[in-house]
């Protein structure tokens, strides 16, 4: 179960910080936080990788997941979003929420820290 950003961060930090290539992550959740499946959605390159709100919308029907955590890493150790990335969030914002699914947050993961696209903040880690 998932409480905060924290722990998604803890959850996946190893799995997909990399120096030279952009991961995407989805975490399907059911109504209580409770991760129902993990996929690894896409493999990038070192400033790029594909969002595919068409499978995660398919994945989401399949699971019976009602809550959704997209995460990436930025090879490049910038914690700031792109315009890309801010406006791939509100667009599987609203995709999600026609098939009463919720995107919790787009979270961006670098070694020392990570950044909430939904909250507009940024944490750092030791």
């Amino acid at each position: 179960m998932f409480n905060s950003i924290v722990e998604v961060y803890n959850f996946v930090n190893l799995k997909i910080l990399d120096k030279y290539q952009e991961k995407i992550i989805v975490l399907y959740l059911n109504v209580k936080n409770v991760l129902i499946y993990e996929q690894l959605l896409s493999l990038g390159d070192e400033c790029s990788a594909i969002l595919d709100k068409k499978l995660i919308c398919k994945t989401v029907i399949e699971k019976y997941a009602r809550k959704v955590i997209v995460i990436h890493n930025h090879p490049s150790d910038s914690l700031q979003p792109s315009k890309d990335d801010i406006a791939s969030f509100y667009f599987l914002k609203e995709s999600l929420e026609l098939i009463d699914c919720k995107l919790i947050d787009s979270i961006i993961i670098i070694k020392n820290g990570f950044y909430s696209i939904q909250n507009s903040v940024e944490y750092k880690v030791n």
